[in-house]
């Protein structure tokens, strides 16, 4: 089972080699990058891993892994304050169990996972009232369940919920696909729509998206035909949910982290394989026939470039340019925030927009990925880094 956050000792041996693996800089274009704040250890907590999001009104939200009130974690607001300025993040809940998964807004509320949360996690939702955010328990795991919750959350046009659990009910290292479903009464009930596991479809998903016909995109880190995961289908009907193989990949690779465009196109990161086995970013499209055909848009390895996506879907624009993050590489090793631009008979070109330094002011290792802001910058998390070497807010500045 992969750990998206891995021990902070870790850190500077990791920088280390990292770089003696560097090969000549590729320039990056003229981005800005504003430092928004500097996190430490007080009460809004430290080491952001999940990137950032944004409610209707511009307000940007961020999540913590350790720090806050009872040491867990935290979710914490900024709002803008006018002349391109920030104010002080402000906790809106400790988070007693560590939260695992990006911040996801549905109907102003925001829905998202914690790994020990309860007996065995759960899935909690925030929502806004005159006496500031109130959290509800949607669902907390039990043995028998499906067991900690810890990549994204989705929704369908009725109401339920989707999202991956790390341990499966029938092995621990298989994982599920969970179901919420909510009540007239205002509880949820749970049901498993995948269990890991088989030669097919792979073990421990890692992501689930939905799609405007009710299915559900599904990528899985392990096993599959060549036992480098795969991303598959699941489509429900009156007797349950039914498997289809999209593509396997090969030994090594890892699928994660999945996006839809317009046209049902599917786009997302591998952990491995590639140029250096340092990850890759892809695409799946239908065929004529009605097969899925995969396409490497990029592959990470050489250090210059980055080197190793983050556990974040990579986003896109209007034009359909890709962008994203990487965990390691670039031209001071610390990761990059990088662009991958469609060209002429599908070939992609990649633009580093950020490498971040290890100058004790930057950011270090972005492990959650890029969002858009209503300004059209992107902004994001490191999980080092800064003044206090915890992490930083960021803007970055598209010219």
């Amino acid at each position: 089972m992969r750990s998206k956050n891995p021990p902070r000792g870790l850190y500077v041996a990791a920088v280390a080699a990292l770089t003696t693996l560097m090969m000549s800089a590729m320039p990056a274009t003229a981005q800005t990058e504003t430092i928004l704040v500097s996190l430490q250890p007080n009460a809004v907590g430290y080491s952001a891993s999940e990137g950032v999001a944004f409610d209707s009104s511009g307000n940007l939200y961020g999540v913590t892994s350790y720090g806050g009130g009872d040491g867990s974690g935290a979710i914490f607001e900024m709002s803008p304050a006018g002349g391109g300025t920030w104010s002080a993040p402000v906790v809106i809940l400790d988070v007693a169990g560590r939260p695992e998964s990006p911040l996801f807004f549905k109907g102003g509320n925001i829905f998202t996972t914690a790994t020990f949360l309860g007996i065995e996690g759960g899935v909690y939702e925030l929502s806004q009232g005159s006496g500031g955010w109130t959290q509800n328990i949607l669902y907390d795991f039990q043995r028998r369940d499906a067991r900690a919750p810890w990549s994204n959350v989705a929704f369908d046009s009725s109401g339920n919920l989707y999202g991956t659990a790390q341990i499966g009910p029938t092995h621990p290292d298989l994982g599920a696909v969970y179901e919420l479903t909510p009540t007239e009464s205002g509880e949820w009930t749970e049901s498993l729509p995948f269990v890991g596991g088989g030669l097919t479809y792979g073990s421990n998903p890692l992501w689930v998206i939905t799609t405007p016909s009710g299915n559900l995109y599904v990528a899985t880190e392990f096993g599959g035909a060549y036992q480098g995961g795969a991303v598959f289908q699941l489509t429900p009907s009156a007797e349950g949910w039914s498997p289809s193989l999209m593509y396997a990949f090969p030994s090594g690779s890892s699928p994660c982290c999945l996006t839809l465009d317009a046209s049902g196109d599917v786009y997302g990161t591998t952990f491995g394989r590639g140029g250096y086995n340092a990850g890759s970013v892809f695409r799946l499209k239908k065929t004529a026939s009605g097969a899925w055909g995969m396409q490497s848009l990029y592959s990470f390895g050489n250090g210059a470039t980055g080197t190793f996506p983050t556990f974040s879907a990579p986003v896109l624009d209007s034009a359909g340019n890709l962008y994203g993050t990487t965990s390691s590489g670039g031209s001071g090793g610390a990761g990059v925030v990088y662009k991958l631009s469609p060209g002429a008979g599908g070939n992609w070109t990649e633009t580093v927009l950020h490498n971040f330094t290890s100058n004790g002011v930057d950011g270090i290792t972005p492990y959650g990925g890029v969002v858009f802001g209503p300004d059209g910058n992107l902004y994001g998390t490191t999980y080092y880094g800064g003044l206090f070497n915890d992490g930083i807010v960021y803007e970055l500045t598209l010219n």
